[in-house]
């Protein structure tokens, strides 16, 4: 049997009215529990007899009534139920829908689920990108295994829904968690409820999972609505001033459901089919939303039939921002996601501003590169966008071979560019404007694929190799601990790189820079320039 559960907040009635739509429910009447010191009350929906959205479409095609049926009940049910000191939500059917975020205790099946699945019988975890450009995925394992062989990116990444095999006897056979709990238990009887959701709420208030899946604590939910109200401003005053790390992405909900997207204020409204940052904006200027964008805008999601599949939520609930906030003496990290605040947890910030302080060298100084400016260069240099102009000049006035889409095309259209410099101490320099953190994340992963496959891809090594035969006729490949994937950010901010860049691309830096490690490169950072002026000579 596969039962769901949500534990409900200590504020919450044992009411019918705890229901979202509680009239469409109607209240059985049932046998009472056995356990002493528990109630329990079942609260059914019937349905209602809906048209399919997408038949409107075919209706033209019928020489008569379409020859199935197009109607759907839909029914679902709540059991609630009270028992050791709180409230608790079973829902069957469609009754998962009566049950409001409000109401319900944040990352519940969640906690559950890292407290009680065996470590090495991982089944599944879903994740959100915690920054702007970042994935939504769900990874599901055919065998259990361990945490690793999901692919998921837990340095950046909340994992919001995570499973797998139960290692508790008598508890479930698999368990899965996200704020409500999914339980698989072979044989079960409802008259064993009362124990299950006592042993559920045990092990919810349990922390093994810190030591056990560490990474679930890198991200908390944040409930003081002071200070989600302060965040809020502020993410309100970055998106007024056009920022482009300001990222857009759909409610999980909607995820699979979503083909395109009406922005709205007032009797203003304008369509979009991609959540865009510079798509976004523009729908704002064309709704005239700017005077309070976070709350005011509204949006609503559509299918390919143009029926809607989210009724307007503020445009807050589809925005991804990063905030930093003084704690003191050093800076807290928040982000929104999904209509969500997380904190950022400081012993994780402090791990990977170790990292990066230990294993990754600053390179500025040795590398020299010039400056970055973009009047002169649209003058003067030939190229069809900035990157390109910027590593031709470079590339000409130090002697390093350009290979900005110099791109090695392998197997199954795999295309890959190994750098955008290469120079004679054998430096492997991948080269962007540190202007979104979209963008910083591909620019990383660019320097970890290309190590990775200049060690295991004889012909990824050659091309490399050829490349620096026209610097070094006499080049050998050596060892990979000769060569270092230097990344060199374009900036016109002041500062140290690992000091300006905001925290996510720091972490995403940490985790490329591990890969690339492993695989024997050394990493280093550079900073490029970004200012007026003609770029002095070498």
């Amino acid at each position: 049997m596969r039962i769901t559960v949500y534990l409900l907040r200590p504020s919450v009635a044992f009411a019918k009215e705890t229901l979202r739509e509680h009239n469409r429910f109607k209240e059985c009447s049932v046998v009472p529990p056995d356990a002493e010191e528990v109630e329990w009350r079942l609260f059914m929906n019937p349905g209602s007899p809906h048209d399919a959205g997408w038949l409107k479409h075919l209706r033209p095609l019928f020489a008569a009534q379409p020859p199935v049926s197009s109607f759907g009940l839909s029914p679902g049910a709540v059991l609630l139920v009270r028992a050791h000191g709180r409230v608790f939500a079973v829902t069957f059917g469609t009754g998962f829908h009566a049950i409001d975020d409000a109401v319900k205790e944040p990352d519940f099946g969640l906690l559950v689920a890292a407290n009680s699945v065996d470590p090495e019988q991982v089944m599944l975890a879903e994740a959100r990108g915690m920054g702007k450009g970042r994935r939504n995925a769900l990874s599901t394992l055919p065998t259990p295994n361990e945490m690793f062989a999901l692919g998921l990116l837990t340095d950046e990444e909340w994992i919001r829904r995570f499973g797998g095999v139960a290692e508790l006897p008598g508890f479930a056979r698999t368990i899965a968690g996200a704020d409500s709990l999914t339980l698989v238990i072979d044989e079960y009887r409802l008259a064993d409820l009362p124990a299950t959701l006592g042993k559920a709420l045990e092990l919810w208030q349990a922390d093994a999972y810190k030591t056990r899946f560490p990474f679930l604590t890198y991200f908390r939910r944040v409930s003081d609505k002071a200070l989600i109200a302060e965040l809020d401003d502020a993410v309100e005053a970055l998106l007024c001033a056009r920022d482009p790390d300001v990222g857009f992405a759909v409610p999980d909900e909607l995820r699979l459901t979503a083909d395109w997207y009406r922005v709205a204020r007032r009797r203003n409204s304008h369509d979009v089919y991609e959540l865009l940052t510079h798509d976004l904006f523009a729908a704002i200027d064309q709704v005239g939303g700017w005077d309070a964008p976070l709350t005011a805008v509204k949006v609503e999601a559509y299918d390919m039939n143009g029926d809607i599949v989210s009724s307007a939520r503020a445009l807050r609930s589809y925005v991804v921002a990063t905030v930093e906030r003084l704690a003191g003496s050093s800076k807290q990290q928040y982000t929104l996601t999904a209509g969500i605040w997380f904190r950022v947890d400081q012993e994780y910030v402090e791990q990977v501003d170790r990292f990066l302080s230990a294993k990754i060298p600053d390179l500025t100084a040795d590398l020299g590169l010039p400056v970055w400016d973009e009047a002169f260069l649209e003058a003067n240099v030939d190229g069809s966008y900035g990157e390109q102009r910027y590593n031709t000049w470079a590339g000409g006035q130090f002697g390093h071979a350009v290979l900005d889409r110099k791109l090695y095309r392998g197997k199954a259209g795999e295309k890959v560019e190994i750098c955008d410099l290469l120079t004679k101490a054998k430096h492997l320099i991948c080269v962007k404007r540190m202007d979104g953190s979209d963008k910083l994340s591909h620019l990383f992963q660019q320097g970890s694929v290309s190590a990775l496959l200049t060690v295991r891809n004889d012909d990824y090594q050659a091309m490399l190799m050829n490349k620096m035969h026209e610097l070094d006729p006499t080049a050998e490949f050596g060892i990979p601990q000769e060569w270092t994937v230097v990344y060199a950010l374009a900036t016109g901010k002041p500062g140290a790189l690992k000091d300006i860049m905001y925290f996510f691309s720091r972490a995403a830096l940490k985790m490329h820079a591990e890969e690339i490690l492993s695989r024997g490169f050394k990493v280093g950072l550079a900073k490029i320039d970004r200012i007026a002026g003609v770029p002095p000579s070498p």
